[in-house]
C-alpha cells in the first residue's frame, strides 16, 4: 500500500476524526489562547463538520443491510481509491465500532435526521438527485450502490418457483418484481416532471420581477417534501408486496407447498432497508443545511 492510500476504511475515518480533534485541541489550548492564535469559533465549526462527516459516512460508506461477516466489503472513494471498511476484527476493533453498533447508531441518527427534515420541500436539484438514485437502483438490480449485495429485482430468490402463483397473494415472484420496477420507473419520471415544473414556475416568476407589483402574476408549484418521497417509496412495496404474510394462514389443499416468504416478505425487507438508505443519502446533506 502506498503512503497516499488507506489499508482500511476505519483508518480513513480515524484520520479524518484526528483532523477535527487536532483543531479543537489547538484552538482550546492555553498557549494558543494566550498568544492570540486561537479562534474559538473554530471549535464549534470543527465539531459540526465532524458530525456532518459522520452522517455522510453512515449513508455513503456502509451498505444497506448489516454485514454478518468479519469484514465489510471494499469500497471506492470519491477520489477513485479502493479502501476496505473492515470494522469487525476481534482483536483490533473497539466494541463501539463493531458492525452491530455502527448500524444501530445509523438507524438512530437516521430517524433523527428524518424527523428534522420530513417537512422540508425538495428543490429541483434534490428531486433530480432522487430520480438519479432510483435510476441507479434499477440499473443495479435493486442495489443502492456497489456496497449492497444481491440483485433482488433481476434475480429470482427461487428460480424454479419464479412463475408459481403464491396461494396467499395470488401473484408470482416475477410479477411482483416487474410491478416494482415499473412503479419505480414511474416515480422517477414523476420526480423529473415535478422538478421541471418547479423550474418553469421559478423562471416565470423571475421574468416578472421587473414589472410593477400590480402587474405581476406570480404562481407557485406545490411543495414535494422528504415525507412525500418516503411515502412514495413505501407505496411501491405496499402495492406489489402487500402486508407481511401470515405463515399460519390456511391455504388451499391443492396449493403448491412453498414458503410464503419467497413471495414478498424477504423482498419487502430488503427493499425497505435499501429505500431507507436511498432516502438517507439524500437527507444527510439536507439535515446539515437545516
Amino acid at each position: 500500500t502506498s503512503s497516499s492510500s488507506y489499508a482500511t476504511g476505519l483508518s480513513l475515518r480515524v484520520d479524518v476524526w484526528r483532523i477535527f480533534s487536532n483543531c479543537v485541541k489547538f484552538h482550546s489550548h492555553v498557549s494558543a489562547i494566550s498568544n492570540g492564535a486561537a479562534i474559538p469559533s473554530f471549535i464549534s465549526i470543527s465539531l459540526h463538520l465532524r458530525d456532518y462527516f459522520n452522517s455522510l459516512w453512515q449513508e455513503f460508506m456502509l451498505p444497506s443491510e448489516q454485514i454478518k461477516v468479519k469484514a465489510l466489503p471494499k469500497v471506492v472513494t470519491g477520489e477513485g481509491a479502493v479502501v476496505n471498511v473492515n470494522v469487525s476484527s476481534h482483536t483490533n476493533t473497539p466494541t463501539n465500532l463493531s458492525p452491530i453498533v455502527l448500524f444501530k447508531r445509523r438507524d438512530a441518527a437516521r430517524r433523527l435526521r428524518f424527523r428534522a427534515t420530513e417537512t422540508t420541500p425538495l428543490s429541483p436539484r434534490v428531486l433530480r438527485n432522487a430520480a438519479k438514485g432510483i435510476e441507479r437502483l434499477l440499473a443495479l438490480g435493486g442495489r443502492v450502490d456497489e456496497l449492497d449485495t444481491g440483485t433482488v429485482l433481476t434475480t429470482p430468490a427461487a428460480p424454479d418457483l419464479d412463475d408459481t402463483v403464491c396461494p396467499v397473494r395470488h401473484t408470482t415472484p416475477r410479477q411482483q418484481r416487474l410491478g416494482i420496477v415499473n412503479e419505480l420507473t414511474s416515480l422517477r419520471t414523476s420526480l423529473l416532471t415535478f422538478a421541471d415544473k418547479m423550474e418553469e414556475v421559478s423562471a416565470s416568476n423571475a421574468a416578472q420581477a421587473s414589472l410593477p407589483v400590480e402587474q405581476q402574476q406570480l404562481s407557485s408549484a406545490p411543495p414535494y417534501t422528504v415525507f412525500d418521497l418516503a411515502q412514495a417509496l413505501q407505496f411501491v412495496t405496499g402495492k406489489y408486496l402487500g402486508p407481511p404474510a401470515d405463515p399460519s394462514a390456511s391455504t388451499p389443499v391443492s396449493a403448491t407447498p412453498v414458503p410464503v416468504t419467497l413471495y414478498g416478505d424477504n423482498l419487502r425487507q430488503t427493499l425497505t432497508v435499501r429505500f431507507d438508505r436511498l432516502l438517507g443519502k439524500l437527507i444527510a446533506p439536507l439535515y446539515e443545511s437545516t
